[in-house]
């Protein structure tokens, strides 16, 4: 997600659901974000397994929704609870 010159990236479990960690915490600051859904990361710490994934490998993400330019996803963060953001790659 990104927010003038901030950004946060977090992981997408299995279920697909999603949380935001900082070094403040659970949650990220309130505010106006775009957001983008990209590649996995590479969670493997032995850098012998490393993979680099390309678009590709993950034909279910278009590459529309990769770009802050293009995804027009959007998420307006609220302070305190918010609901679940979904977020429909059509």
């Amino acid at each position: 997600m990104f927010a003038g010159d901030e950004s946060f990236v977090t992981d997408i479990e299995a279920d697909g659901s999603f949380k935001f960690r900082t070094d403040k915490g659970e949650g990220i600051p309130p505010g106006n974000y775009n957001v983008t859904i990209g590649l996995p990361r590479n969670r493997s710490s032995d850098f012998s397994q490393y993979k680099v994934y390309k678009p590709e490998d993950f034909p279910n993400i278009p590459m529309k929704y990769q770009e802050e330019d293009t995804s027009g996803f959007t998420a307006v963060v609220k302070k305190g609870s918010n609901e679940p953001f979904n977020f429909d790659m059509k």
